[in-house]
């Protein structure tokens, strides 16, 4: 599609974007004058937790009272580990810290709250905003795989479907458990970094690749207008009522389940199917947010809440929005925090082990 007309339909979609009632308590109370912020990005600079970080970041501090100043602080190590520990542990409830929280954040603690090291627990974050994003499978010219056919073809075949992709707590899983549904001989390198998958798929090194629409939209739209990368399909959005859906900022491109459909004639069914359909349930319509540390005053929620709705409702940051991080509703307040709280519901110890399971027997890979 191309790009000024697939930008045209994003900012109508923009025209939808969710304002959600805030708190009651009183947001004048707060006064962050003279004040530095620290937002914490527990992964490496330049990755989708950290674009989101800076983008909020930007927005958020002319809006807050007092106009502070919000310093980024990536902290790396352990996948998110570190960086949420540090949070977990050095966040003050006055409003001077907060965090970039990503899938990866929610799914860390999820598979290994038991282990030691992970000393971090996301339900007791007080987000203040969030939003979903959505995430597609591509095939390139170099690899051989450029449409849905063609990846049909591989999977008959047993092509080894090379793939790096990002931590195994992560989004990846969401890949992990669409591959695995359709029997393809696939085949992920976890915990490859976003630039590294991206310039060996672009290589052909790996035959397809998994992205964010963020991503997408950056780097990956240009190669597919000139003909050198395809979309193959989303993992889908959510409607309403949980259903999966066509992802609205590639609306041409049919989500796993069309994808699914087409290739093989019949509907996806069985366990690993309905894994995926859990997992993307619960992690695609909060798979950003920023949250404060638990203990927070409801006036500083008050005040972050309406900063936020002031900060991303002009026309201009709806339009950077939408151009940044894809045509996706915004949720600000008690919304927001709600939305993590049903996420961290519909990740049930079921789905923990089933996917344990999988990785250990699939791919000899404990989580």
């Amino acid at each position: 599609m191309p790009m000024l007309l697939r930008l045209r339909r994003i900012g109508l979609a923009a025209a939808a974007l969710t304002l959600t009632w805030l708190p009651h308590a009183s947001a004048a109370e707060v006064d962050f004058t003279g004040k530095r912020i620290e937002m914490i990005v527990p992964s490496s600079a330049g990755g989708s937790g950290d674009v989101l970080a800076r983008f909020v970041a930007a927005h958020l501090q002319k809006e807050l009272p007092g106009k502070p100043t919000i310093l980024v602080k990536n902290i790396t190590g352990g996948g998110v580990i570190n960086g949420a520990n540090y949070f977990q542990k050095e966040a003050k409830p006055d409003g001077l810290m907060i965090i970039s929280s990503t899938g990866a954040s929610i799914l860390t603690p999820f598979f290994r709250k038991d282990e030691d090291q992970v000393r971090f627990d996301p339900s007791t974050w007080m987000q203040f905003f969030a939003g979903p994003s959505g995430y597609v499978m591509t095939g390139s010219k170099v690899g051989g795989i450029t449409s849905l056919k063609d990846l049909k073809m591989a999977i008959d075949a047993k092509t080894p479907l090379t793939h790096g992709t990002s931590s195994v707590a992560g989004i990846a899983l969401l890949y992990v458990l669409a591959l695995e549904a359709t029997g393809a001989n696939y085949i992920p390198a976890f915990n490859v970094p976003g630039s590294d998958s991206t310039t060996g798929f672009q290589r052909g090194e790996y035959k397809i690749n998994g992205e964010s629409i963020a991503s997408y939209i950056q780097i990956t739209e240009p190669l597919v207008e000139k003909g050198e990368v395809f979309p193959l399909f989303t993992v889908g959005g959510v409607d309403e009522n949980g259903n999966i859906t066509r992802d609205p900022a590639l609306p041409d491109v049919p989500s796993f389940p069309e994808a699914y459909e087409i290739m093989f004639g019949k509907a996806p069914e069985g366990p690993t199917f309905e894994t995926f359909k859990t997992m993307v349930t619960a992690m695609v319509p909060n798979a950003r947010g920023i949250a404060l540390p638990p203990g927070t005053p409801p006036e500083i929620f008050a005040a972050y809440s309406e900063a936020t709705k002031r900060a991303f409702t002009t026309p201009e940051a709806k339009e950077a929005v939408d151009k940044a991080l894809g045509p996706f509703p915004i949720f600000y307040g008690e919304q927001a925090k709600s939305r993590l709280a049903a996420t961290m519901q519909k990740l049930t110890p079921e789905t923990r082990d089933y996917i344990r399971k999988l990785l250990l027997e699939r791919f000899n890979v404990p989580i």
